[in-house]
């Protein structure tokens, strides 16, 4: 397989979403056992939702993920 082939396979054409959810998966795992930490793809969307919930009383700021 040369690089054309490769890329108009995988990286051109949209995935099924079962096998990408699942290599999503595999990549976080991978992305968490080498560096300790998560993987921030939606940071911004956590630290707005954690805002709201503060607003709500809650203490989302006790939370590892936030």
């Amino acid at each position: 397989m040369n690089w054309q082939q490769f890329k108009s396979q995988y990286l051109v054409r949209f995935w099924a979403p079962l096998p990408a959810v699942i290599a999503a998966g595999i990549l976080s795992t991978y992305y968490f056992g080498m560096t300790g930490t998560f993987w921030a793809v939606t940071g911004e969307f956590t630290r707005w939702g954690g805002h709201i919930l503060q607003w709500l009383g809650f203490h989302p700021e006790q939370w590892g993920y936030f």
